[in-house]
């Protein structure tokens, strides 16, 4: 089983990621795309024993209007027809100045088309944008969760629609 760890801190320009196996987020600052990047990078949980310390925490810089892709492997290794995986950081980038909603269902929309409809994993996807506003008191997740996209199909799902 793989993890993301994310520490958004609502006074802090530097946001903490600790990674367990899981793909690293994506970050889309003024409209370039760019993978964030963990030179602390655990092994999947429960895969073997490790010491203290060995999930380290990586800091990075979230800015106002920065925005955040969170995705499972679902996406990155779905297929097309001709067996290529998805291009999942080039296609971010051809909306890259989406709303968070506009993005999450622009990728979800591209990534049926890119592999007819038929995932054969589970494929999730959450857009977190950093807001400039002052703190997050009285809102509600709905209000901070701006797309969430979701489809599994089982591998006898996929074999009817062939």
């Amino acid at each position: 089983m793989t993890a993301l760890l994310l520490e958004i801190p609502d006074h802090s320009p530097v946001a903490r990621m600790t990674v367990c196996g899981h793909p690293t987020p994506l970050l889309i600052r003024h409209g370039t795309v760019t993978a964030v990047a963990s030179p602390h990078t655990a092994p999947p949980l429960g895969t073997w024993e490790l010491g203290p310390g060995a999930r380290t925490a990586h800091a990075f810089s979230f800015l106002a209007g920065d925005t955040l892709l969170l995705y499972t492997d679902g996406v990155m290794e779905a297929r097309g027809p001709t067996r290529t995986f998805y291009p999942l950081e080039e296609r971010v980038a051809h909306c890259a100045k989406s709303s968070p909603t506009a993005l999450v269902h622009h990728v979800r929309q591209d990534l049926l088309a890119h592999t007819r409809g038929a995932l054969c994993d589970d494929a999730a996807l959450l857009a977190i944008q950093r807001s400039p506003t002052a703190p997050l008191s009285g809102l509600h997740l709905g209000d901070l969760v701006h797309g969430v996209g979701r489809q599994v199909r089982t591998h006898e799902e996929h074999q009817q629609t062939v």
